[in-house]
């Protein structure tokens, strides 16, 4: 019996050995995949072409195109309006400055889903009225907020009215509009439609960012804390949002114009 006892007493120890060797191989096969993955995305990343630019609002406060640009800042998407009945006090003067300095701007309008899509886009067109050839293509900022982040608008709904509200854009600017997003906002309202605008897409992690279905997005905002010289003041936020343009310098500066034109 005692023999009998101690030969299992080994069989317990060798399987327990045995399984933790397994364990110890599958941690190496994962940390080896993953290295592979970040080398994969890293190379991904210095194969392709990509141009730098920034999203602002008044909460950047006062804002220096020019050092922006000195820091390899080539484009801004500059917060225009919300809702129906909001402007940011700062667009006018971002506006003008980053025309001055030769960054390439775009207007974009915050979308409030209490708030028809034809009110928003009426409010929009009739506040900025022309835009220039160069100029990004109107720009739609579309994410959960207050109560909508637990309970998000009905897909149905939002579809049809921000439909109403990109066509309107379309119709009135001859651009494809632009609609920003991250993975929530995309996967509900925008994953099985709306392949006729492009996207810009918010992803903060490792790698280049995939949307479903092999969809290309256009602008990827990359970095929500960065920290550049070039704007502040009393009550601005200490950072910046980045974001990169999925192309060239040449491809950036032939983006958005009317094909009329």
């Amino acid at each position: 019996m005692k023999k009998k006892r101690i030969s299992k007493k080994k069989s317990r120890i060798k399987t327990k050995r045995s399984l933790f060797i397994l364990f110890v191989l599958l941690i190496i096969a994962f940390i080896f995949l993953r290295k592979e993955d970040i080398e994969h995305n890293n190379e991904r990343i210095s194969t392709v072409s990509f141009v730098r630019g920034v999203d602002v609002s008044r909460y950047q406060g006062d804002v220096d195109f020019k050092r922006l640009y000195e820091q390899n800042i080539r484009f801004a998407f500059i917060k225009f309006t919300e809702g129906k009945d909001y402007i940011d006090p700062n667009f006018q003067t971002y506006w003008d400055d980053s025309y001055t300095w030769n960054v390439k701007r775009g207007a974009y309008h915050f979308y409030r889903f209490e708030v028809s899509g034809a009110e928003q886009g009426k409010f929009y067109i009739d506040n900025m009225g022309h835009l220039n050839d160069e100029d990004l293509p109107p720009t739609i900022d579309v994410e959960f907020y207050g109560d909508y982040v637990r309970r998000p608008a009905p897909k149905e709904e939002v579809k049809r009215e921000l439909r109403i509200m990109v066509d309107m854009l379309r119709e009135k600017y001859n651009k494809n509009p632009i609609i920003y997003c991250n993975r929530y906002v995309y996967n509900k309202y925008l994953e099985e439609d709306f392949e006729d605008v492009d996207i810009w897409y918010r992803y903060i992690g490792d790698g280049i960012p995939q949307l479903p279905g092999d969809r290309q997005w256009t602008f990827w905002q990359f970095d929500d804390s960065a920290k550049l010289e070039g704007y502040g003041g009393p009550g601005a936020n200490e950072f910046i949002d980045l974001n990169y343009f999925y192309g060239d310098m040449e491809d950036l500066n032939n983006y958005g114009r009317d094909e009329n034109n």
